[in-house]
Order: C-alpha cells, then structure tokens, then sequence
C-alpha cells in the first residue's frame, strides 16, 4: 500500500482522513494475520501452536480493528451532539442577555414612576402647595 502526508485544515477533511487511516489499518492488520496465520499454523505442513503471548496481542488487536466502526460512528455522534449543545448553551445565553436588557429597562421605569409618585405624595402632603388643597384636591 502507499502511504502519503495528507494535509488537511480539520473538521469534515480530519474524519475523512482518520476513516481512511482506519482502513488501511484494518486491511494491513487483517493480511498481517492471514500471512502469519499462514506460516505459523502450516509450517513444514504441521499443525503448529502459536505462542501464548502473540495469540493474546492478535487477539486483542482483531477486537480493536472489529471495534473500529463503531468507534468512529461513537465519535461522529459526539461531535453532532457537542455541536448541537453549544448551540443550545448559545441559545440559552443570548435569551438570558435578552431578559436582562428587559428587566433593566423595566427597572428604569419603575425608579422613574417611583420618583413621580414621590413628588406627588410631597405635593399632596405639603399644605403650603399652591395647586392642591389640604386633601389634594385641585383647588
């Protein structure tokens, strides 16, 4: 097989890049394996054991490569379930900046309706007041 340096600015160009790796190492390992299996179990057309130690790391290396699709399915639907909670928290935080404009504005008008209503109860408790009369009655 041929290997060649794959430049790539990341995201869909990355998954692609790193299935296609997979692959290639899923094919290699599996002709590695045959070619081994081939030597090992027919040498000199006897059966032949193979080494305990070597039959474990086959082993867990044919369970590596089976587990690859799904791996790469896993990460795939990480990425589309981190983007779609980023968008979610994006959401949250522009209506959470919304709310805040509005409660501060509606602050505002409070002060201001409070300030109006502070002057009115001085003028209707003020009987020196030239507009109102003793029980703020317009005069």
């Amino acid at each position: 097989m041929n290997f060649s340096p794959c430049l790539f600015s990341g995201g869909a160009n990355a998954e692609q890049h790193a299935s296609g790796l997979a692959l290639k190492l899923q094919l290699l390992t599996h002709e590695l394996a045959n070619s081994l299996e081939q030597v090992l179990l027919h040498k000199n057309h006897t059966c032949w054991k193979m080494p305990e130690p070597f039959l474990d790391f086959w082993q867990a290396n044919e369970q590596a490569i089976r587990n690859m699709p799904r791996v790469a399915h896993d990460l795939e639907f990480l990425q589309k379930d981190a983007a779609t909670l980023r968008q979610t928290l994006s959401d949250i935080k522009s209506g959470l900046e919304t709310t805040e404009r509005k409660t501060e504005s509606s602050v505002k008008t409070l002060g201001e309706i409070d300030r109006v209503k502070g002057r009115m109860e001085e003028r209707f408790d003020d009987p020196s007041s030239s507009s109102f009369g003793s029980r703020g009655v317009l005069n």
